[in-house]
């Protein structure tokens, strides 16, 4: 049974003075909850995130073993999401009757879920008493409302319950309810937000949005107010790199700015026209990437213990009669036929099987359900991880040290992932103090990776990566291709990069979401730099998509920073003039958006760079020569 699932669920609650009562209502009877907290009884997905999020704290931070019809539905979910940002409203009502017809797992969860979408659906087609019917049953399948008259948030809120009390406000502000009201309601979600759901990563889109229509709501009674709630959805923004309601907060941002043109004093009116113009093309050209199914993934880690052993068993190079388990009274407990079963998806393993079947592929110690990047009993820990990381994607080294000596006094590193771990990003901060050979890199990325996988030699010299890697192994992996990249060995890299691609492509679709965008981001700079700049700019396309779709820009100004540098890069190889000015023309153009996003969220590094390659390449044109006397 998990180590940590029940035992945090069960601190946090203590912590946050609840009873088993009062977390579990209207989502699961207590016995169960009392079974989860001892580690009796594992959730499903939608029951997990439900528990966690009315504790305040993101689901997204666990790699998710599930079973497979569980796996499927967590699929159609994100499946469905795309639809909604994609507005693919037609596609939507299919594909939610299609839903609908799963069985057996969270029945009212999912049906809370579906009331949602329907509750989204007749938003769009102006239907609003309707889609105020539907939050109302959603909200009732878990008791967070007895009746329709009284709106008041009593106890703790789900993620999916959260979700229906905002587009209820969504849906008043549409039927252009009192201001007065209006008001309210809003600020009595912001205050619930800001009191329970303490966890950054999980509370800035709920902020983002609150922030965004009270801002709306205020503008024309209490213009201060408007202002500070507008400045306040705009830090969120910045602060996650995030393009989550970015295109109607500087929509907005163009209304205030007519009366007041002291908002945002560092852009002009016109780069922010071309900042929208930015945003609304990105968006219109990441609906036309192909095979969009491939890259609509979970952001951490979800997978099947079927998909699991099926691939490792086939990476180990066992057949299934090597699989046979025989207890010590010499029972079979899993004969070929059984585990064919399991492989096919037609069967669920019990527990208890799995763990023995995952034991005999090698992967002890891997066999949690609920699983976190590092071990410990508080969940402070892995906020702190979460810090760590995004200085590391950053570049703030200095930042990322202190994270470190605060996580080192809380962690056990006789742990063999939390030592590997810390040794991981000990390693990645001395790559950014100092030059390490390729070669001396390469040797300690594989050490590291030594800790957790027990034949590196054999995992890594696999034409194809199919046996069961965690999050850091992922990392550690990636960053072996890394080192082949930085020293200038791009065949090399691209090995590495291509064997992590298909782990995701063909064998984990719904693997780690965040790694395979910065593989394929890799990826892109690698084919650039080896002349292929159709796959290079390809490449970029998807990472764009991801970004958007995660509502993410972790890479979106870099990427089409590299989209403009491919174009760059043809320009100065053609002879052909007519390509020459085409090529130029989709330089710039491309320079000029990334310039524009990487300004708004202040990142000098991309600024810098698109400075050097104008005055390298001699680009000209009305921005550019802006930008030059900016940088003189």
């Amino acid at each position: 049974m998990p180590k940590n699932l029940g035992y945090i669920l069960r601190k946090l609650r203590i912590e946050q003075d609840l009873n088993q009562k009062e977390l579990s209502k209207g989502l699961c009877s207590v016995a169960t909850l009392s079974r989860i907290e001892a580690g009796e009884r594992l959730p499903d997905k939608l029951l997990f995130d439900s528990l966690i999020t009315r504790l305040g704290k993101d689901s997204s931070k666990w790699e998710l073993i599930l079973k497979d019809n569980d796996r499927k539905l967590f699929l159609k979910r994100k499946r469905i999401e795309y639809l909604i940002w994609a507005e693919e409203w037609e596609e939507l009502e299919k594909e939610i009757e299609k839903y609908k017809l799963f069985k057996g797992v969270a029945e009212h969860l999912q049906k809370q879920y579906v009331n949602f979408i329907e509750a989204i659906l007749c938003k769009e087609k102006k239907q609003y008493e309707q889609a105020l019917q539907y939050c109302y049953e959603g909200l009732k399948k878990t008791n967070a409302i007895q009746n329709n008259e009284k709106l008041k948030i009593k106890g703790r809120l789900s993620r999916n319950e959260l979700d229906l009390f905002c587009l209820i406000g969504e849906v008043f502000i549409c039927q252009k309810q009192p201001v007065v009201y209006l008001c309210n309601y809003w600020v009595m979600l912001l205050e619930y937000i800001e009191k329970f759901c303490k966890d950054d990563i999980y509370n800035y889109k709920f902020l983002i949005k609150v922030h965004y229509y009270l801002s709306q709501i205020t503008y024309k009674y209490q213009y201060k107010q408007c202002i500070y709630h507008f400045d306040m959805g705009i830090e969120k923004i910045k602060k996650f790199k995030s393009v989550y309601y970015l295109k109607e907060y500087i929509e907005w941002m163009q209304i205030l700015r007519k009366k007041d043109n002291t908002i945002v004093p560092e852009f002009s009116d016109k780069e922010i026209e071309h900042l929208l113009f930015t945003l609304k093309e990105w968006n219109c050209k990441s609906r036309k990437i192909r095979e969009k199914e491939i890259y609509i993934k979970a952001n951490n880690g979800v997978y099947s213990i079927n998909e699991i052993i099926k691939n490792t068993r086939y990476a180990v190079g066992k057949t299934q009669e090597d699989m046979i388990i025989i207890d010590e009274e010499d029972r079979v407990i899993g004969d070929q036929s059984n585990l064919s079963k399991i492989e096919n998806q037609k069967r669920t393993p019990r527990k208890k099987t799995s763990e023995l079947y995952l034991e005999q592929l090698g992967l002890r110690g891997k066999d949690e359900y609920f699983y976190l990047s590092i071990v410990g009993l508080d969940f402070e820990m892995q906020e702190i991880r979460y810090k760590i990381d995004q200085y590391i994607s950053s570049h703030n080294i200095s930042e990322a040290k202190k994270q470190l000596l605060l996580l080192k006094e809380k962690l056990n590193t006789s742990n063999i992932r939390n030592k590997q771990y810390i040794k991981e990003i000990e390693l990645f901060i001395r790559s950014e103090e100092e030059i390490i050979p390729c070669d001396e890199w390469v040797k300690e990325l594989r050490n590291i990776l030594s800790l957790t996988v027990k034949d590196v030699d054999y995992v890594l010299n696999q034409e194809k990566i199919r046996g069961f890697l965690t999050r850091e192994e992922l990392y550690l992996v990636m960053n072996i291709g890394c080192a082949y990249h930085d020293s200038g060995d791009y065949e090399k890299a691209v090995e590495y990069y291509g064997k992590l691609e298909t782990y995701f492509y063909e064998y984990y679709p719904l693997a780690s979401g965040k790694i395979y965008k910065t593989l394929l981001y890799n990826l892109s700079q690698v084919y650039g730099l080896m002349g292929e700049y159709e796959k290079s700019i390809e490449k970029s396309h998807i990472c764009i998509f991801m970004d958007l779709l995660d509502s993410d820009t972790n890479i979106y100004c870099q990427a089409i920073y590299n989209i403009g540098w491919c174009y760059g890069k043809m320009m100065l190889e053609t002879e052909d003039c007519i390509q020459i000015q085409q090529y130029k023309k989709k330089c710039v153009e491309m320079f000029k958006q990334s310039y524009l996003i990487s300004k708004y969220y202040k990142n000098k590094m991309v600024e810098m760079a698109i400075y050097k390659k104008i005055k390298d390449w001699s680009l000209d044109d009305e921005f550019i020569s802006l930008l030059k006397q900016i940088h003189i």
